[in-house]
């Protein structure tokens, strides 16, 4: 069996691979944007522009947290909420 010697520079070498990445990452994306479980990657669900909706919603959302900084005692942990949906859900309280 013979070998083939093939001389490539760095700079050629960087160019192949980047071509490659570039390509793979491309096939990559597509697939993604296809996938409907992709929601994550699907940007179209955010809507227009909003600077000033924006600016709304981070006050709401720091005056929230400020809030239940300031009153622990309204929090419940994970686990007391689980029970507490069982709880309701056992005893039908909850819609169907």
């Amino acid at each position: 069996m013979s070998s083939t010697t093939i001389a490539l520079t760095p700079m050629d070498l960087e160019a192949m691979l980047r071509r490659i990445v570039r390509e793979e990452v491309r096939q990559e994306l597509r697939q993604v944007r296809e996938d409907p479980r992709a929601i994550l990657y699907d940007w179209r669900h955010e809507g227009p522009e909003d600077p000033e909706g924006d600016e709304i919603l981070a006050r709401e959302a720091t005056e929230w947290s400020r809030e239940y900084r300031d009153s622990p005692s309204e929090l419940t942990s994970l686990e007391d909420f689980k029970k507490e949906l069982a709880q309701a859900e056992a005893a039908g309280d909850l819609p169907d």
